[in-house]
């Protein structure tokens, strides 16, 4: 799979709480994000997406 680099505006008050989860369960920013736009395009779709 290949990657795409985007640039999005989110509060930072969401912006804090991810960069503390993802330090936390030591993880990178960009994965934390890919996980949870994963999981919503999975809710939305009701089935798999992506093979892991």
């Amino acid at each position: 799979m290949g990657h795409s680099k985007i640039s999005v505006t989110i509060p930072d008050e969401i912006y804090n709480d991810i960069d503390e989860m993802a330090s936390r369960e030591k993880v990178k920013l960009s994965h934390l994000v890919t996980e949870a736009l994963t999981d919503k395009l999975r809710k939305k779709r009701n089935k798999p997406i992506y093979n892991r």
